[in-house]
């Protein structure tokens, strides 16, 4: 097999298979890659062997047998074809494993391959051969960069230097000098020379055929006295006579010293060493590095071993490790005895180390007692130096890749009977610097679509700020509801740093995508088929029985099974135009099966497509009359929130309706005085009320009291509130009426002493309450039971010139005909205007405003046209309106004179007025 073979290995780790009772309705396998692992990540360099794993999963219900497995690869571009790299893996038999995965194991070579981003694929059942329930998950694509190297070459390097002596016994015989020679390159090396120099002059030069990828071999030559040695002949033994004489000798071992081989690194074939030909004792043996090439800012471990020579021992002996003559650090070794090894270790980071040039060569220089704490023989061997190659920095940068994506259920999956799909994604910071505020995003499509659509992460906080320091992975979950998508085939994106906000080696591996099938859900689903509807009306008198009923349909593609439809009401408040409240109808609990019977009807099951009608019965005879929501709900049932039938849609269970109890209605439509405001303080004024039951009940006992107010401008009260702290509401009388019956009218006179109120404005309001009394009917609308009108003090007649002119018009009253009116009627609505002041006016303007229960505002501005002499009153200024476009209910009219203040008039707190009318 040639070198550029792909190797491939089999690791499984699952076992027992699994019976074939599991979630689907057909009975195959499924297929699925689940993860590709890469060693090492992105960046490679060039000619590196790249270990990719692929875990299979079978999560179908079946045993997936004879199947193969195989990669393609392509360059990450845009319509570039997928090339087949050679070598698969044929798998006997896969059984179904719930989660349980298969390893397969793929060795690529990449020398052949040019640098840039390539994509790999890796495909599990080439050819189809087996019938799965997805067809469309069974690949997996990753990214991976390589970078250009001196790869595809042999590199030899020496990396130990041993002495053995002739003759033990005699240190001065002819000595034995060693070299392992390594070859650390991608390639196979030719024919090479090893010479051996002492002193550097050559003893000894032997030859070799070559060194396969990665071999070793052992290379010796005889070292003596006799000169003539010197001369370097091809044996290294041969007219060697004599031994040597006792001294330290530098013995240097050249690789290569013809120079017949091309090599990945020429600057790392020597390797020097020192003799003494005295008593032994300690010396370096040997220095290797782990890596190569190595770049500036890698680390790199330098190993030392040193070996004691000497008859004694040392229990402590000091290393130390230079670079270029730079100290990098000093170890501590030992015990050592006789010929005893021990080794020595440090990492060399250049970068650290304060060096900055690169490409370049750098001296590695390790000395055994470099301060000369122990005593030796010979302290001129302790050193060993070797040379290494360090070529030029990557960016010390973090290098985020998302690793893999898994899908919870696996694909196929059903909609209905998995509401959510759990993406999780490991994303994996393969840099050299810690990542922070790292954002992971996950998006789906339907396949064949442009646009990615964001889907959320279960942990928000997590995938917007993440942290990875280097070397760290962490898994990001997201989780795509399936309520409303569509079946059919979905493509599942994540993406890491989607806005590029953190710089990388590689920013072209941080997203990953896999396929997703979704299917067509086989369920029940049922719904409201109609509205709500009430027997006789929506409106009824308290004390009628009301039949309630509406469609129920079972829109699904399955039978449902038995089920139970809740019914309730709930009383709704009464709030004024453009005022919101809290509702007991915004909560569950504020409803109510009082008066239902029943109030839970059981439905036999609905087969698919099938509809029926649900009827209940409403008493209403012990409810307070008002408007009530009505609450269907379908599927009820208390002991399970999702009901008794599986849906395929749980958000379409639920409907209201509406009814309205009508009872009494007692309403002020009419407020007067005589005399018209203002008045001077202490005159007598006579008031008039009008006081009406609209409602179709009759009233029981009830209340008119009347109150005076300070008015407001601007936040300060317009009088200095004599009589009290503050600005209390002053009760000016109470009149007990025994009842009203419907459509009744109670004309109501008392008279206001205004000795007692400062001069200034006030507000008179007129209160109709019902009594509290055994057996109280309440009414069904309370917002029109109290009217308004101005009331202003003087302490003198006005003069001209005042405050804010010599004009004073006054709206003495606000009128509605009729007072009750029909859904699209025309009423009619007039204001009464009075000019108090000294000087004629001209013309003016009246704003009419009315506005419903729904805050629906519809406005008038009327404009007068004659002439108001001085002392006129009961000028009448009117508008026709429609009610159609009102809600029914009560209806609130504000009447404003002069509403732009285009008049210089010395009162404008009587310019306004604010009564009520109702609409059925």
């Amino acid at each position: 097999m040639s070198r550029r073979a792909v190797l491939v290995g089999v690791v499984l780790v699952l076992g027992l298979s699994v019976g074939a009772g599991l979630l689907g309705a057909v009975n195959l396998a499924e297929l699925s890659i689940r993860e590709i692992v890469l060693d090492p990540p992105s960046l490679v360099m060039r000619g590196t062997q790249v270990n990719v794993v692929a875990h299979v999963a079978n999560t179908g219900t079946r045993t997936a047998e004879h199947f193969e497995t195989g990669l393609y690869v392509r360059p990450q571009r845009e319509g570039e074809p997928w090339g087949r790299l050679p070598g698969a893996i044929e798998t006997p038999y896969l059984s179904a494993s719930d989660g349980r995965e298969l390893e397969l194991a793929f060795t690529v070579e990449t020398m052949d391959w040019q640098p840039g981003t390539y994509e790999i694929r890796a495909v599990v059942d080439l050819g189809n051969a087996i019938q799965e329930a997805d067809e469309f998950n069974n690949e997996f694509v990753v990214a991976v960069t390589l970078v250009d190297s001196a790869a595809g070459m042999p590199d030899l390097q020496p990396v130990e230097v041993n002495f053995t002596p002739s003759d033990p016994a005699d240190e001065t015989a002819p000595w034995t000098v060693s070299v392992t020679v390594v070859n650390a390159g991608d390639e196979v090396s030719g024919p090479f020379r090893v010479t051996l120099l002492r002193n550097g002059r050559a003893f000894a030069t032997i030859p070799q055929f070559g060194l396969p990828q990665g071999g070793e071999v052992l290379i010796s030559g005889t070292l003596c006295g006799d000169e003539a040695a010197l001369a370097g002949d091809m044996s290294g033994a041969l007219g060697c006579t004599g031994g040597l004489a006792s001294g330290v000798y530098e013995i240097r071992a050249l690789v290569d010293s013809a120079e017949e081989v091309v090599e990945q690194d020429e600057h790392n074939n020597t390797l020097i060493s020192a003799m003494s030909v005295q008593a032994l004792e300690l010396r370096p043996k040997s220095l290797t590095f782990d890596r190569a090439p190595v770049r500036l800012n890698d680390d790199v471990t330098l190993t030392a071993a040193v070996v004691n020579t000497g008859r004694g021992s040392a229990e402590a002996v000091q290393v130390a490790f230079y670079v270029n003559g730079k100290q990098l650090d000093v170890q501590n070794v030992g015990p050592i005895g006789y010929l005893g090894v021990v080794e020595a270790q440090t990492v060399l980071n250049a970068a650290r180390l304060g060096f900055v040039d690169a490409p370049d060569t750098y001296d590695v220089r390790v000395a055994v007692d470099p301060y000369d704490a122990l005593h030796e023989t010979d302290e001129e061997n302790n050193a060993i130096v070797r040379s290494i190659s360090i070529l030029e920095p990557l960016a010390q940068l973090p290098e985020l890749l998302p690793r893999s994506l898994a899908l919870y259920p696996a694909s196929p999956v059903e909609l209905g009977r998995a509401n959510e799909l759990t993406v999780t994604s490991t994303v994996l910071n393969s840099g050299r610097n810690p990542a922070s505020d790292v954002d992971v995003r996950f998006f789906v499509r339907s396949k064949g679509a442009t646009r990615w659509m964001p889907f959320p992460c279960v942990d928000a906080a997590q995938c917007s700020a993440a942290s990875l320091g280097a070397g760290v992975s962490v898994p990001f979950v997201g989780s795509l509801s399936t309520v409303g998508l569509a079946p059919g085939i979905y493509e599942i994106r994540v993406v890491v740093d989607p806005e590029s906000q953190i710089a990388e080696l590689d920013e072209r591996n941080n997203e990953l995508v896999t396929a997703v099938t979704m299917r067509a859900a086989q369920l029940a689903d049922l719904t409201v088929c109609s509205q709500v509807l009430v027997d006789p009306s929506n409106a009824v008198r308290r004390g009628r029985s009301v039949t309630l009923s509406l469609c129920v349909s079972n829109e699904g593609d399955a039978a449902s099974a038995p089920f139970a439809v809740r019914l309730s009401h709930c009383l709704t408040p009464e709030t004024l135009p453009g005022f919101a409240s809290v509702s007991p109808c915004d909560s569950p609990a504020g409803y109510s099966a009082e008066g239902l019977f029943p109030s839970i009807v059981n439905v036999p099951a609905l087969a698919a497509g099938q509809q029926v009608t649900v009827t209940a019965r409403l008493e209403t005879e012990d409810l307070a009359p008002g408007a009530y929501f009505l609450n269907v709900e379908l599927d009820y049932d208390p002991s399970n929130p999702q009901g008794a039938v599986i849906e395929s849609n749980e958000m379409n269970n639920w409907t209201q309706g509406a009814v309205f109890i009508i009872g009494p209605d007692l309403a002020m439509v009419d407020l007067q005085m005589t005399p018209p405001t203002p008045v001077v303080q202490g005159q007598a004024v006579q008031v008039a009320s009008i006081v009406s039951n609209l409602g179709e009940e009759a009233a029981g006992q009830f209340n008119v009291s009347y109150y005076v107010t300070p008015a407001i401008a601007d936040g300060i009260p317009t009088t200095n509130c004599a009589g009290g702290d503050g600005c209390p509401t002053l009760l000016v009388t109470r009149v007990l009426v025994p009842g009203l019956a419907t459509n009744g009218f109670e004309r109501i006179i008392c008279n206001l002493d205004t000795t007692g109120l400062a001069p200034g404005a006030y507000i008179l309001r007129a209160v109709a309450e019902l009594v509290d009394v055994p057996g109280k009917v309440p009414e069904h609308a309370l917002l029109n039971n109290a009217i308004e009108v101005p009331l202003v003090i003087e302490e003198s007649a006005e003069t001209p010139g005042g405050a804010g002119g010599p004009i004073d018009l006054t709206l003495q009253a606000t009128h509605v005909l009729p007072n009750i009116l029909s859904a699209g009627e025309t009423g009619e609505a007039w204001v009464l205007v009075a000019n108090h002041g000294p000087v004629a006016v001209g013309a003016f303007d009246v704003l009419f405003a009315f506005a419903d229960k729904d805050g629906t505002v519809m406005s008038f501005v009327v404009r007068y046209n004659g002439v108001l002499e001085p002392g006129m009153t009961d000028v009448r200024v009117a508008v026709e309106f429609s009610a159609a476009a009102l809600s029914a209910g009560n209806v609130t009219l504000t009447t404003t004179l002069d509403p732009n203040q285009v008049l210089p008039e010395t009162n404008r707190t009587d310019n306004i007025s604010v009564r009520t009318f109702y609409i059925r």
